[in-house]
């Protein structure tokens, strides 16, 4: 693996990983690199302080993607040859498990908004939604022929399946707990978690008001994530209502989570 400083554009490392190194992801809660090594049928944890390696952890055969989820800090690997996926946690290293997909699992995309992990099947021709929390499968999805890509739009809570063979692109939709769309858009609609005025004005404050009757712990933990699904901040919230300062956060859409429920939030 080839380091290159982000401000200068050098090369200021070289790093030894495993034979046929083919995807890479980034874990922001750790600051780890991980490398998927298609021969090795390992993972080669990188620290992205020191660009050393940690360890290597062993997964199916041919590993052919990596994505991270955020929410739960967690690794996933698909396994082409061993038709499976790899959970991998982000802070000890260790193998969390391994969830049959089918054949040829390739391309992984995490969708922030309900934080779940699609994995597309090659050969299969479809696409497995994976609970981040649970790692239980939660839909199988027929698409078209040859899935190789995918890609996510947390924004309108889309994915998006590139189908090789069927010259066509297969879009995802999916429901969040909370949430309903509207003309195009999204709004609460559950009365669980509410927050106002959103729009909201960078640098300013909103308002979040909390059903107790979903939620009665006496301290709530409340996350705020970005479009790409990296944790910003996390407010405690002692009583039903409370105000969340966005000093600090530029424009743009937000997405406010607590427990299951999520809540877009605009900040203009």
């Amino acid at each position: 693996v080839t380091v290159i400083d982000g401000a200068t554009d050098e090369v200021v490392a070289t790093v030894a990983v495993g034979n046929r190194p083919r995807a890479m992801a980034y874990n922001s809660l750790e600051n780890k690199v991980y490398c998927a090594n298609k021969f090795s049928g390992s993972v080669t944890v990188i620290d992205g302080d020191s660009d050393k390696v940690i360890t290597t952890v062993y997964v199916g055969s041919s590993p052919y993607a990596l994505v991270y989820n955020p929410t739960d800090n967690k690794l996933y690997c698909s396994n082409e040859e061993s038709n499976n996926l790899t959970v991998i946690d982000g802070v000890t290293n260790q193998v969390l498990g391994n969830i049959p997909i089918g054949n040829y699992p390739r391309a992984l995309a995490y969708n922030p908004t309900d934080n779940k992990v699609y994995c597309a099947s090659y050969w299969s021709h479809l696409v497995k939604a994976i609970d981040g929390t649970t790692n239980g499968i939660t839909a199988t999805i027929p698409v078209g022929q040859h899935p190789c890509a995918l890609a996510c739009n947390p924004v309108d809570n889309r994915v998006y399946v590139a189908n090789y063979m069927s010259s066509s692109i297969s879009v995802i939709k999916d429901v969040i707990q909370g949430i309903a769309e509207e003309d195009g858009g999204r709004s609460p609609v559950s009365g669980l978690l509410r927050i106002y005025p959103n729009p909201a004005r960078a640098g300013h404050s909103v308002q979040v008001k909390v059903n107790r009757i979903g939620h009665p712990q006496p301290n709530l933990s409340i996350r705020l994530y970005d479009v790409s699904g990296k944790l910003l901040q996390v407010f405690t919230l002692s009583g039903q209502d409370g105000e969340l300062s966005l000093k600090g956060i530029k424009p743009g859409a937000y997405f406010l989570r607590l427990g299951k429920e999520t809540a877009k939030l605009v900040i203009r």
